[in-house]
C-alpha cells in the first residue's frame, strides 16, 4: 500500500464514519483486499459494503424491535415442557415437523419439542387453500 492509497483509505473511511455507515466502516479495507484478489471491479466492490451494511441494519432493526416488544422471557421447549402431561396444548402451523428446525434453529431443541407434542397427541393435518387466502380472493374480486 502506497502513500495515497493510505490516504484514500484514511478518508473513505473517516467520510463512512461521518455518514453514519458502521458496517461499511468496519469491513470496507477487507472487502476492498477481497475485491483486489479476485480482479471484481469498483461497482462489486460497492455492492458487497452496500449489503453488509443492508444485512447488519436490518439485523439490529430487528433486534431493535425484539427488544422494544418486551415479550417474556419463557421459551416454543419452555412452555411446552411445563405443559408437558399437565395441560392441554393446541399447536398450530403450515409447517410440516420436518421444517420445524428452521425455525427453532436446533435438531436436538426441535427432537425434544416435537416429543412432547407428539406424545399422547391427535395430530389433524388439514390440506388446502388458508381460509385467509380464500377471503382476500373472494374481496378482491368484489373490489375489482
Amino acid at each position: 500500500m502506497n502513500k495515497t492509497d493510505t490516504k484514500n483509505t484514511v478518508l473513505v473511511k473517516h467520510h463512512l464514519k461521518t455518514l453514519k455507515l458502521p458496517t461499511m466502516h468496519a469491513e470496507c479495507e477487507k472487502i476492498a483486499q477481497r475485491c483486489a484478489a479476485d480482479n471484481a471491479d469498483h461497482l462489486a466492490f460497492l455492492l458487497q459494503l452496500c449489503e453488509l451494511e443492508l444485512i447488519e441494519r436490518e439485523r439490529r432493526a430487528a433486534e431493535r424491535r425484539l427488544k422494544a416488544a418486551r415479550f417474556p422471557a419463557c421459551k416454543l421447549l419452555d412452555v411446552i415442557a411445563t405443559a408437558y402431561e399437565r395441560y392441554s396444548l393446541i399447536v398450530t402451523t403450515n409447517l410440516p415437523f420436518e421444517n420445524w428446525t428452521e425455525v427453532l434453529g436446533s435438531e436436538r431443541l426441535t427432537g425434544a419439542a416435537l416429543d412432547r407434542l407428539t406424545h399422547r397427541c391427535h395430530v389433524l393435518e388439514t390440506k388446502g387453500e388458508s381460509y385467509r387466502l380464500q377471503d382476500a380472493k373472494r374481496r378482491r374480486r368484489r373490489i375489482g
